[in-house]
């Protein structure tokens, strides 16, 4: 795998300030991604910071993926898809805090405020139609949610979508 890395496009060259690299650029095919992996080429081939990316959905996540590959610093994507509480408890697990993760009211609330926000910068056609898988990402997890998201997806409104919503906290 070093001898992939030294020959593609993730070669240092002049000027490059960050590497990013997913767990999957090292994989080879049939082989699953492995993080160990990283740090080992890492150390050998990349001499410039290395951006983790892959698989972040907790903060326990993030601080095995540093401890394990010696990552600078991390990209998270899905991970914070629904939860943008993710960056503070991250934050809290790094200055080893306490981290009190939002309500189901809280969570509900902000994800109908960002439904509204969408609404309001695409139109509420094209707006209402991409929130209503961002609304089935702030539920994820949530008791009875598998119920909740198959209404969402059906929703005609915004009011509709809101109020099935607000049906997980009866």
């Amino acid at each position: 795998i070093s001898q992939q890395i030294a020959h593609s496009d993730h070669q240092p060259c002049s000027g490059l300030r960050y590497t990013p690299m997913t767990v999957g650029t090292l994989s080879t095919e049939g082989v699953p991604p492995i993080f160990e992996l990283c740090f080992q080429i890492r150390k050998e081939t990349v001499h410039v910071p290395v951006i983790g990316n892959g698989d972040i959905m907790s903060a326990a996540d993030a601080i095995r993926m540093r401890e394990v590959t010696d990552c600078d610093g991390w990209m998270i994507a899905r991970g914070a898809m629904g939860n943008p509480w993710l960056f503070s408890e991250i934050i809290a697990a790094l200055r080893e805090e306490a981290y009190t993760p939002p309500t189901l009211e809280h969570r509900i609330s902000v994800a109908l405020e960002q439904m509204r926000d969408m609404i309001e910068e695409k139109g509420e056609r094209v707006g209402f139609a991409e929130s209503k898988k961002q609304l089935a990402w702030y539920i994820h997890g949530v008791t009875g949610a598998a119920a909740v998201r198959g209404r969402l997806m059906t929703a005609r409104t915004p009011d509709e979508a809101e109020q099935i919503m607000l049906s997980l906290l009866s």
